[in-house]
């Protein structure tokens, strides 16, 4: 039989149990509400400047939970340094995550070694062929290289990058010394008359291998143009490396020659067998002779009027008027056993002469003189009406160029010459 205070005591018990229940369960509730929710997005992604995309699964904490961006990650610049903020969905509901782009990686280089001259210096940049980085990147040297010092020495070049990442490379640098002097033009011997003069660095020329073109000096000190001798010019040069170079110029003073047909004769004989051959016809000879006086001869106003003087200052001087154009050019037909003969204008302002020239076919002008600069004419073995046709049309008016005494000079071809 059971006793009413059995019956308390049990009722107590199931109060108690219930009670224990129910505060079990309000701790388990409580620690539920006290966990904190895990987010389905990464809060932060890193990745090296220069990935070419970035997955939408390096920002999934749970493969099994996929998220959906809202931003659009093709827009995203992976080339440059920087920080972006992305935003997913998951459930419909947003999440952010952070992505950083960063640079840890140093630049990628290739090298060449150098060689340079000893009074040269290089800059970094020039030790490093080839570069491979992201960003721009500053080149310079660990120790500067000693430039002067000759041989061969290791240089160190730092490379660094817009980020700070940096690769240090070595190479080799080869310094010489130069020891080449400049090198002069052939200096032919010159040979001139007693109180002649001379061009002591026309047609020289000297050059450095490096350098290039040099200016130079002569030392004229010994040579004595008053006194017929035989003398030494001495040629000097420096480059830019201090070697220099001499070299020595034989200068004769010849006494004044007795200037007569004899000499001018000789003179002649030596220009001829230089610009004849053997077969050559008289018209092939009276050519080459034209040409040779026409490509030799400057015109300049000179004194000389008889035959010897006049062409000896051509041949030796290459100068003159019309007067030394005349007498060469007769001088030297007279020695290729060519016809000629001397013909003066008349009635002008001012004096001109030229030749006639018979090579079997005739007499024909010839003028070797050179004619106006603004009306070119060359006069080989010309008909009186082509000189005159000629002097019509000058732009300056002297129609009397070639006005002659047509009484006074053997009768002229009127055919055109055909040689």
């Amino acid at each position: 039989m059971i006793t009413h205070k059995t019956a308390k005591n049990k009722k107590l018990w199931v109060l108690i149990v219930v009670e224990a229940l129910a505060l079990a369960a309000l701790l388990v509730w409580l620690v539920i509400l006290m966990k904190p929710w895990q987010s389905p997005v990464q809060p932060q992604v890193t990745v090296e400047a220069g990935t070419a995309s970035v997955d939408v699964k390096l920002f999934q904490v749970d493969p099994e939970k996929p998220l959906t961006p809202a931003t659009d990650l093709t827009l995203l610049d992976l080339t440059k340094v920087g920080t972006y903020e992305i935003v997913f969905l998951y459930r419909d509901r947003p999440y952010n995550s952070t992505l950083f782009v960063v640079d840890t990686t140093p630049p990628a280089v290739k090298t060449a070694p150098q060689q340079i001259y000893n009074d040269e210096t290089l800059p970094p940049e020039v030790f490093v062929t080839e570069i491979s980085d992201i960003s721009q990147v500053t080149v310079t040297f660990v120790q500067q290289p000693v430039f002067t010092q000759v041989g061969e020495q290791t240089v160190s070049v730092l490379v660094t990058d817009a980020s700070g990442n940096a690769v240090t490379v070595t190479e080799k640098l080869t310094v010489i010394a130069d020891t080449t002097p400049p090198q002069f033009s052939e200096l032919p011997d010159i040979t001139v008359q007693v109180n002649g003069s001379v061009s002591y660095k026309k047609d020289v020329n000297v050059s450095d291998d490096r350098d290039g073109a040099l200016t130079f000096e002569v030392d004229t000190s010994g040579v004595d143009l008053q006194k017929a001798g035989s003398y030494i010019a001495v040629y000097s040069a420096r480059d830019k490396s201090g070697n220099e170079t001499k070299a020595e110029r034989k200068i004769t003073v010849q006494e004044q020659p007795v200037i007569n047909r004899e000499l001018v004769d000789q003179l002649a004989k030596e220009t001829i067998a230089k610009i004849l051959t053997d077969g050559m016809t008289p018209q092939q000879k009276a050519k080459a002779v034209f040409t040779w006086v026409r490509k030799n001869m400057t015109y300049v106003s000179s004194p000389e009027t008889d035959i010897p003087n006049a062409a000896y200052v051509a041949f030796v001087k290459k100068r003159g008027d019309c007067t030394n154009y005349y007498a060469v050019t007769s001088v030297l037909l007279d020695n290729c056993g060519i016809e000629n003969r001397k013909i003066e204008r008349s009635g002008g302002k001012t004096d001109h002469v030229w030749l006639l020239v018979n090579v079997g076919s005739g007499w024909y002008h010839m003028d070797t003189s050179p004619q106006s600069l603004k009306d070119p004419f060359v006069c080989f073995m010309k008909t009186d009406q082509e000189v005159w046709d000629y002097a019509k049309k000058r732009k300056d008016g002297r129609t009397d160029y070639y006005s002659f005494d047509t009484t006074a000079y053997p009768e002229r071809a009127t055919e055109k010459y055909d040689g």
